[in-house]
């Protein structure tokens, strides 16, 4: 109870965090915990109980395998994107200038709905496969990002009192370099 996992983009540079549920009641949030090289952030909202806690998916999705994007937009109701997972494990550059990436995201194909950066991606069972990020939205529509749940497990273990072994990454990147690119690049 009290736990909710968004993406880091959607609260970046926040001075005050206020979570909103379904039935209108408002509270405000504490940053718990954070996984920046996932994109993945916990918020703790105290005085709430008997949430309905969303299942994370067991596994993560494969290609072409559906996922379903909620959101809530500002001009309120409920906006639902469906498309099938392109690429699964994929790392995205968020800032070219700093080299900072966000690793094993999901790509797919449908485009997110304006202000969705946080909202959950489901399977075709219900289950959390990702969270939308809009900051890695440089991809050509129609495709929407996501952040994987790979650490997420970890993340809310981590703040929640409990322990999980956190997944190692080593940070390389690597990409074909085509004779066109390699002149390009002056390599």
């Amino acid at each position: 109870d009290g736990l909710i996992l968004t993406s880091a983009h959607a609260v970046q540079g926040a001075s005050q965090l206020r979570v909103g549920l379904a039935d209108g009641q408002g509270f405000d949030a504490v940053i718990a915990g954070v996984d920046a090289t996932h994109g993945l952030v916990v918020l703790r909202i105290s005085g709430v109980t008997d949430l309905n806690p969303i299942t994370l998916a067991a596994a993560a999705p494969g290609v072409g395998e559906e996922a379903i994007a909620l959101g809530r937009p500002a001009s309120g109701g409920l906006s639902v994107a469906v498309g099938d997972v392109s690429a699964v494990g994929v790392t995205v550059t968020t800032d070219t200038a700093t080299a900072q990436s966000l690793q094993g995201t999901i790509s797919i194909g449908t485009i997110s709905e304006p202000g969705a950066d946080g909202a959950p991606v489901l399977d075709s069972a219900g289950d959390l496969i990702g969270v939308v990020d809009t900051i890695t939205q440089a991809t050509p529509p129609p495709a929407m990002t996501a952040l994987s749940l790979s650490a997420a497990g970890t993340l809310i273990a981590s703040v929640s009192g409990g322990t999980a072994e956190a997944p190692g990454t080593f940070g390389v990147v690597s990409s074909y370099l085509d004779p066109a690119r390699a002149a390009a690049a002056g390599t």
